[in-house]
């Protein structure tokens, strides 16, 4: 005789079953899934860390690197900045060069001018020269005359005196 008050639980236990197990299954793959993002999380975080002393070494070399570059710059700055200021003492030097040999040709313009003076002046003394020796020579036959002539006017005048005495 069946029995009213009991419940026949045969049509419900297999959906509840298969609920819980699909529940289980859906739990488990969220649990999987949830430790293997940890794990792939941890792994990143360690694997992050184990790069992290070869990051620093990176960029260590890197900035050493860097500093070379800087100071080779600064060299090769300080290099310019000298040759600059050569050059720039050169320009000075070339200046003070063109000054002097302008300098040069001035004197050497005013050295031609005083020569053309001096030849000039050559001339001149050699013309007063002869004009001098000519004078010479004339001053010379004036004074043979003036001699001559003294000469004549002494006699002239002992000349006139002897008329005088003689004529009564």
């Amino acid at each position: 005789m069946p029995h009213h008050n009991k419940q026949v639980p045969q049509d419900n236990e297999p959906e509840d079953l298969t609920e819980t197990a699909r529940f289980l299954q859906n739990l488990r793959l969220k649990v999987f899934v949830g430790f293997t993002a940890a794990l792939m999380m941890l792994y990143s975080f360690f694997g992050n860390i184990y790069r992290i002393p070869m990051q620093l070494e990176q960029l260590d070399k890197s900035i050493i690197e860097i500093k070379l570059t800087d100071e080779k710059r600064t060299a090769r700055l300080n290099d310019i900045e000298k040759v600059l200021a050569a050059k720039e003492d050169l320009f000075a030097e070339i200046i003070r060069t063109r000054s002097r040999v302008e300098a040069i040709e001035r004197l050497e313009s005013s050295r031609t001018a005083m020569q053309a003076q001096l030849d000039r002046l050559e001339s001149v003394t050699k013309d007063l020269t002869i004009l001098l020796a000519s004078t010479t020579t004339r001053l010379t036959e004036l004074n043979a005359n003036m001699t001559a002539l003294k000469e004549t006017t002494v006699e002239t005048k002992r000349a006139l005196e002897d008329i005088k005495r003689k004529s009564p």
